[in-house]
């Protein structure tokens, strides 16, 4: 998530990006002096992805790292709170809407059996509590951010696909639209292949425009999986060093500069 919107450069240049070396969102006390430094924060802190942690599972090591995750975004939530942030932008997932099906709509929070849904409810409950306290607090129910950019191939994991300029999209407008004290909002964002109908209402204007995969995106895709499959390689050292020294000999004959290689 992270590497798609710095890549988009969502927010423009007064957004600030950290990662877990620069501001650990556990410690506490640490979130309370980033206040100053931002009105409105975009949570993507995830310990789940860390930890390798399935959405599908359902086993006592995954219950455990939800309830960490979702321990760790209520100490994040109530930093905003007590240093009166203006907007919070909060993750959650296209499972809370089946978990709110299957609960009539009745956030659970309790770390045994704590399923991926129930996990982004008990979110979504919190930031409903911050919603009151006076900021602005939208909860985005991502669909799959996938790397490379395309759909999966099994059928129920391609419905909830969100491409990546859709992604960034998404979050550009909740930035851009004016903060409303007090409001609470939470939508879908995925984005519909022909065929099919998801809901994605929501009051910042986002609509998704990927509507199909199209040969430049899978282009793009399989580039991406050969970098990494040459990476993960025995020859893929030597390979990036020859690449870096193409590059380089390209750069210097570009200059002017190009000299004899021996």
């Amino acid at each position: 998530m992270g590497r798609v919107l710095k890549t988009r450069a969502v927010g423009g240049p007064r957004a600030v990006f950290t990662d877990r070396e620069q501001l650990d969102v556990r410690d506490a006390a640490a979130l309370g002096n980033a206040v100053p430094l931002a009105e409105r924060w975009v949570n993507l802190a995830s310990i789940l992805r860390v930890a390798c942690v399935d959405p599908a599972a359902e086993d006592e090591v995954a219950w455990r790292w939800r309830a960490v995750h979702l321990e760790m975004t209520r100490t994040v939530i109530d930093a905003a709170v007590g240093g009166g942030l203006s907007q919070l932008v909060l993750l959650s997932s296209v499972y809370a809407s089946a978990a709110a099906a299957r609960a009539g709509g009745a956030p659970r929070s309790s770390p045994e059996a704590l399923s991926h849904g129930a996990m982004n409810l008990a979110i979504e409950a919190a930031g409903r509590q911050a919603a009151a306290a006076g900021i602005d607090v939208a909860c985005v129910r991502l669909g799959a951010v996938t790397w490379p950019d395309r759909p999966a191939r099994a059928p129920e994991e391609r419905a909830h696909w969100l491409s990546h300029e859709d992604c960034a999209a998404a979050f550009e407008a909740i930035l851009a639209a004016d903060v409303v004290p007090g409001r609470f909002t939470v939508f879908t964002a995925v984005s519909p292949l022909a065929g099919e109908r998801t809901d994605v209402a929501n009051p910042f204007g986002w609509r998704a425009r990927s509507r199909r995969v199209g040969w430049r995106r899978r282009l793009r895709a399989e580039v991406v999986d050969l970098k990494c499959r040459v990476a993960a390689s025995p020859a893929g050292p030597a390979l990036r060093a020859l690449v870096g020294r193409c590059r380089s000999l390209q750069a210097r004959r570009a200059a002017g500069t190009d000299m004899e290689e021996r």
